[in-house]
């Protein structure tokens, strides 16, 4: 009759196997076609992915002309100016550098070439000696003769100028405050380091920055920075910062930095409760 499917057929007739091989074949026919809408939906998101895809990529590489356009000129003096520099540098760069970590540690190293004496270890026999006599006897005075306000500038500038004639201007020496044991450090300290004293002074008055010339101590209430004499002798100047003025406290070996860390700590204290 109308309506009826070959299904419907085959099972008002009683025929079993019939029956059975229409509805395999109908299964069959179901499953195919949704394996095949699965298939086309999957086609046609990686139809839309590569052209999202490519999209991008178009507009990447016209951004990416447009700026090569833009600034050709100045890549280009970029370049010569990177060749002009790989010809002086090169050499330099492929040596090994890993024991600098900054350009005053670098400018430290080829000034200390240029004064190869310095490097010499037997030229530091002597004058350590002396060095350390002189920081021991500054170091003998008790808490009580330490005061912020012994600063000794006027001694130290007529000292040192008279030793150093135009190595360090006078208007150089207005940033700096000294207490009377680095005064009296100077006074018998050894030539040698007086030299190395006053070239620290100096790179502290340019407003050089490096580990070696302006390294923050911890463990002190005041802030405390410390600066390297010269690297192989082992003493340390100690000093703080009032606004622009450096106070300069000690020249000491940094065995007995600690010590006078307290030292200035409490001095500075002392003058708090004064004010």
């Amino acid at each position: 009759g109308r309506g009826r499917t070959v299904l419907d057929v085959a099972r008002a007739s009683k025929a079993p196997d019939t029956t059975r091989w229409i509805e395999k074949l109908q299964a069959r026919n179901l499953i195919a076609r949704v394996v095949q809408r699965r298939y086309q939906q999957i086609i046609a998101k990686q139809r839309l992915k590569r052209m999202a895809n490519a999209q991008v990529s178009i507009a990447s590489i016209y951004r990416g002309y447009s700026t090569r356009r833009l600034y050709r000129g100045a890549l280009l003096s970029r370049m010569e100016d990177s060749q002009r520099y790989a010809i002086t540098w090169g050499k330099l760069i492929l040596s090994n550098l890993t024991s600098f970590t900054c350009w005053s540690d670098l400018r430290e190293k080829v000034n200390g070439l240029n004064n190869a004496q310095l490097l010499d270890d037997s030229f530091f026999v002597k004058t350590d000696k002396q060095l350390s006599k002189a920081a021991e006897g500054a170091l003998l005075i008790s808490d009580n003769e330490l005061a912020v306000g012994n600063y000794r500038d006027d001694a130290v500038s007529v000292d040192l100028e008279e030793e150093y004639d135009g190595v360090f201007e006078q208007q150089s020496w207005a940033s700096f405050r000294m207490t009377s044991h680095v005064v009296k450090w100077l006074k018998q300290g050894d030539k040698k380091y007086k030299t190395f004293f006053v070239r620290r002074m100096q790179q502290l008055a340019n407003g050089e920055r490096s580990r070696i010339l302006r390294k923050r101590l911890k463990g002190s209430a005041t802030t405390i920075f410390e600066t390297y004499l010269e690297q192989k002798s082992g003493f340390r100047i100690l000093y703080t910062e009032e606004g622009d003025t450096k106070v300069i406290w000690f020249v000491s070996p940094h065995d007995k930095v600690s010590r006078l860390m307290k030292l200035i700590d409490e001095a500075k204290t002392r003058t708090a409760r004064q004010q």
